[in-house]
């Protein structure tokens, strides 16, 4: 049996769209050292577990409500660039069960409200409210939620990558493995969080997961 940390490592490189022997020859771009490209300034808040009540058919009795379990995390972007830029990120969570799921997959918008209202937050958003034109400045930072389904309370790790903050990109050549070409795929710098995320998980517990690993990577 693989053990957890080499079936998530697997899962890394195929959510980034790169064979695995191209991979593992240690080819893949890697981010500047210096950014050259505009970069917003992106405050991670924590990723934590919640149950929420995804459907209660329009009754008064709360036994005959419908839940789920979630992971969630807020963050907070302010844009330094010196202009203002179309705001359009995505977040993209992988586990070591061998899921990858972008943030509002199989959420409802009636369940992300209720989870805004939960965290009483009134300047913060929902993923969708937040699209758009990033103006300039810190009076204009965006507070935002995103939130994926849990199906399985047994993970022992998780990995988040963030895209859309930075506009830097680098052409990558692969080996296709079935039609023996290469071909031109192009890369964003990402940021990438690994989590821990020790014993079951129980989403009546507050406390956030552990990170194990943040740095930016070329996806």
């Amino acid at each position: 049996m693989d053990h957890p940390r080499s079936r998530i490592r697997t899962i890394v490189l195929l959510g980034c769209g790169l064979p695995l022997a191209a991979a593992s020859m240690g080819m893949a771009p890697e981010p500047d050292p210096i950014p050259r490209r505009w970069e917003l300034e992106l405050d991670l808040g924590s990723l934590r577990a919640i149950t929420l009540v995804t459907d209660d058919r329009g009754t008064q009795d709360p036994g005959d409500d419908l839940t789920g379990d979630f992971l969630y995390l807020t963050y907070r972007v302010t844009n330094y660039t010196g202009r203002d830029l179309f705001f359009a990120p995505t977040f993209t969570l992988a586990n070591d069960a061998g899921q990858i799921l972008r943030s509002g997959q199989g959420v409802s918008p009636d369940t992300t409200q209720r989870l805004l209202g939960m965290l009483n937050r009134p300047f913060l958003e929902s993923e969708f409210e937040a699209l758009g034109v990033l103006h300039q400045g810190p009076e204009n930072a965006k507070d935002v939620v995103v939130l994926w389904p849990l199906h399985d309370r047994t993970i022992d790790e998780a990995v988040v990558y963030a895209a859309g903050f930075s506009g830097e990109a680098k052409s990558y050549q692969t080996l296709d493995p079935e039609s023996g070409e290469y071909r031109l795929e192009t890369l964003r710098k990402t940021l990438m969080m690994r989590y821990s995320i020790p014993g079951e998980i129980d989403p009546s517990v507050p406390y956030p997961f552990d990170v194990a690993e943040e740095r930016w990577v070329m996806r």
